[in-house]
């Protein structure tokens, strides 16, 4: 039940009465200084209309002796010594300041303790920061709080650095506990910004400065920062896939099914038949120019449809095969058929298993 500015007068005066911080002349002239004033304030012409009080300012006034009786107890208990110095000066000045230049102190008090105590909370949230320590010089650090996730955005020029609509969904993620953001620090500052989707177990996201895909130092850097995370999955990152770090290599890279040469090019060939994902790894390399791409393809199990026909007996759909990584340069599933029909040797290495075809 709402308290009328009568009982939250009472409220103050009684805070004030138990308060060991105050001594008694005050505690005795504060409230009625304090009732005296705010009733000079309300009969003033411009506070009033036909009806009496104006709402808004009743309203003002009972914010303003909350936040009083609030300061009350700052007093003696907020932990920052220059905010119970602040709040003894609030109550003791109103018996001297008009109730509008009281108000307006109150206030301004209020979003100072406000401002301290956010900065208490950062405090706190960045001392409870996890970090992985990737090498000598690189460390990914947790961004666990709205600030730090803001100031990385500024530092690496990322949608970020802005919490309106363009950076907005990241924020509900972060405070939602949805997702876990991790910074890439280099001796020299940091280089990228990563994000979890930790209901979908995945990475989301992995950029460099102005909003670039990731750039690492190596394929074995890139590796040890999939590997702190090995329940993760990042086959949907460019990032990682356009140089070759993929889930299935996470425990270890095995040596091809196959190596082969066709035309100007050298290609590595991964067959996991085993796997959940039913997937090809191809590495591709040119023999003069060196120039190599990463490519990954699913087969996908046939969907049944109905088609109103009849099959004929021992017939069967074959798997459907996609693209498994995205990253620009990365092999189109039209390209990836036409390269195993024109050379014999990559497909029975990626082949789905012994008796089936491609599809």
């Amino acid at each position: 039940m709402k308290k009328s500015l009568t009982d939250l007068e009472r409220d103050f005066e009684e805070a004030l009465e138990r308060s060991p911080e105050f001594p008694s002349e005050v505690k005795s002239a504060v409230p009625k200084a304090l009732r005296e004033r705010r009733e000079r304030h309300f009969r003033r012409p411009e506070n009033r209309d036909g009806r009496g009080v104006k709402a808004q300012i009743k309203r003002r006034a009972e914010k303003a002796v909350r936040q009083l009786t609030h300061a009350v107890g700052h007093a003696g208990e907020h932990p920052d010594a220059n905010i119970r110095t602040c709040a003894k000066e609030l109550v003791r000045s109103a018996q001297a300041r008009s109730f509008r230049d009281t108000a307006d102190a109150a206030s301004h008090f209020v979003g100072r303790v406000n401002k301290v105590g956010h900065r208490r909370r950062e405090r706190e949230r960045h001392a409870a920061r996890r970090e992985w320590q990737i090498e000598d010089d690189t460390r990914l650090v947790e961004v666990n709080s709205p600030d730090q996730l803001q100031k990385a955005g500024r530092l690496l020029g990322l949608c970020v650095a802005h919490r309106g609509i363009w950076g907005r969904e990241y924020f509900d993620q972060l405070k939602s506990g949805d997702a876990l953001f991790l910074r890439l620090d280099r001796s020299d500052g940091p280089v990228g910004l990563l994000q979890i989707d930790l209901e979908e177990k995945r990475f989301a996201e992995a950029k460099g400065p102005d909003n670039e895909a990731l750039k690492f130092r190596s394929r074995r850097q890139a590796l040890k920062i999939r590997r702190s995370f090995p329940e993760i999955s990042g086959n949907e990152v460019e990032a990682f896939t356009r140089i070759g770090v993929f889930d299935e290599f996470l425990k270890g890279t095995p040596a091809p099914a196959v190596e082969v040469r066709h035309g100007d090019m050298e290609y590595y060939v991964w067959r996991f038949a085993d796997r959940a994902d039913d997937s090809v790894i191809l590495y591709q390399r040119a023999r003069i120019r060196g120039r190599k791409r990463w490519s990954r393809f699913e087969y996908k199990s046939p969907t049944a449809r109905r088609t109103g026909r009849l099959r004929r007996k021992g017939s069967r759909r074959q798997p459907r095969v996609v693209e498994g990584c995205h990253h620009s340069g990365a092999m189109t599933v039209e390209e990836f058929t036409a390269l195993l029909l024109d050379c014999p040797d990559l497909y029975e290495a990626a082949r789905r298993r012994a008796g089936d075809g491609l599809g």
